[in-house]
């Protein structure tokens, strides 16, 4: 604004910073599950339909509630499995 020929700006107190803390940002879950290696011994057809094991294309897969895979098998005979655990205390 203009007074007089010179120049006058608007003074104004500056404002004090504020001391507020970083925002807060939660850790990501994750979104692959921790994988487990294969156990080393070989279970059987019959034994592992016996722990809840059911077909699932050429392998065999342990469902939980809401069809949650707790572990899978697979095998190169279909006689012997391995057994690939996805979850902690999967039997």
């Amino acid at each position: 604004m203009l007074y007089d020929g010179a120049i006058v700006t608007d003074a104004r107190p500056a404002l004090p910073r504020t001391m507020a803390l970083p925002s807060y940002t939660p850790p990501r879950r994750r979104t692959t599950p921790p994988l487990y290696a294969t156990l080393k011994k070989r279970y059987t057809t019959q034994a592992l339909r016996f722990m809840g094991f059911v077909r699932d294309g050429s392998a065999m897969v342990k469902r939980g509630a809401h069809r949650t895979v707790y572990a899978e098998a697979t095998s190169a005979d279909g006689e012997f499995w391995s057994v690939r655990p996805l979850v902690r205390d999967w039997r």
